[in-house]
């Protein structure tokens, strides 16, 4: 008889393990189950001893069999650092945010400083690539491991013990108990990429020639570039709760780092040949006035057309910021509204100044930034 799969497990050893193991989440019974697991099992990544130490190499080269850094080598030590630059309650938004911007020079590593550009290399069993000849454009796409932007670089998985369960029905199973530790890069999506507001899904076309792109077919990589940045370092936990069809209970701890994506890069694994990218620069360049807002604008007009999307409430600083050419002007219902927004124009404080204008009977108030207001576009 199949039990119906929203039933979970409930252990033999005891009242507060039945309570425990009632809770088990239906959705997760749709899993495939898992393959028998004894000991720890460590990421491919993760065996390997190439890693940097230093930063990343100046220049067009990379060392040949690059790697990138090691998620684990850092976490410890951005761990520390981020308790460092965690914001008190008796600062302001303001403070903190000088406080950080001082940050950059602070030691990470015995080689590293906190503002150094990090490398952290996508498995080559996440990417999808091919070649159109007739516009030589090599098309890569990967996806992340979550909703947000987030690549797993190494995970360390243990069997920690075999017990006896069932359900109120008698049916019973092998309960098996595993530990789970994966050290994560995570980043906001970066604003060169097309937004997609649900999950991270990277596709994008490199201009390869072809003799390049036959040669290195089969050994391209790709790393995601950047510096850490706040709150630079921290630890999720989850639980998987036993059910009938995947009778696992599984703790889950998520060693994250948080960076900067300023480049994506495609190279050669084996040489460390460097052959195309998309970076953050170049967004810079096309879009010299930058308008990161926070605050509740009624509308916002980039270059005067009239943007559709509205600023979120809560969201990363891409979704909040206005780029363009020329001129950002934000609109506000209510002057308090108005007052109390804070700006970073070209990622630097901003202090704006709030207009009465008439529209039609009505009384707006306006916030407007042009680029010759800014001295370092």
């Amino acid at each position: 008889m199949k039990v119906p799969f929203a039933e979970n497990l409930k252990a033999l050893t005891g009242p507060a393990l039945l309570a425990t193991l009632l809770l088990g989440s239906a959705a997760l019974c749709q899993t495939a189950p898992r393959k028998s697991a004894v000991g720890t099992k460590p990421h491919p990544a993760a065996a390997s001893q190439n890693f940097l130490a230093g930063p990343l190499p100046s220049g067009d080269g990379l060392p040949p069999l690059f790697v990138g850094h090691s998620a684990p080598a850092i976490y410890d030590a951005a761990l520390r650092v981020a308790r460092k630059y965690a914001k008190s309650q008796f600062e302001t938004q303001d403070q903190h945010y000088a406080r950080l911007l001082g940050s950059s020079a602070d030691p990470l590593t015995e080689r590293l400083h906190l503002g150094d550009r990090l490398a952290f290399t996508v498995s080559a069993s996440k990417l999808n690539v091919k070649y159109d000849a007739e516009t030589q454009q090599l098309k890569l796409k990967f996806d992340g491991e979550r909703d947000e932007g987030a690549l797993a670089m190494s995970s360390s998985e243990k069997l920690l013990r075999s017990y006896p369960g069932s359900n109120a029905f008698g049916v019973t199973r092998t309960i098996r108990e595993f530990s789970d530790v994966k050290y994560v890069v995570l980043f906001e999506r970066p604003v060169y990429l097309p937004r997609d507001p649900f999950e991270l899904h990277v596709e994008h076309s490199f201009p390869v020639p072809p003799d390049v792109a036959q040669k290195y077919m089969s050994s391209l990589a790709v790393a995601v570039v950047g510096p850490l940045e706040f709150p630079f370092a921290d630890e999720t936990k989850e639980e998987h709760t036993p059910t009938i069809d995947v009778p696992d209970e599984i703790h889950t701890q998520s060693r994250n780092l948080h960076l900067h994506v300023q480049e994506i890069l495609l190279y050669d694994r084996i040489t460390g040949r460097a052959l195309s990218a998309i970076t953050e620069d170049d967004f810079r360049k096309a879009h010299p006035l930058r308008v990161e807002v926070h605050g509740s604008p009624l509308e916002c007009y980039v270059d005067s057309v009239k943007r559709e999307r509205s600023i979120p409430p809560v969201g990363n600083r891409w979704e909040r910021t206005l780029a363009g050419k020329d001129e950002v002007r934000m609109v506000f219902f209510e002057q308090a509204e108005c007052a109390k927004t804070r700006l970073l124009v070209n990622e630097k404080p901003f202090a704006p100044q709030c207009e009465a204008f008439k529209d039609g009977y009505s009384t707006h108030y306006q916030i407007t930034v042009r680029s010759d207001q800014i001295v370092d576009k």
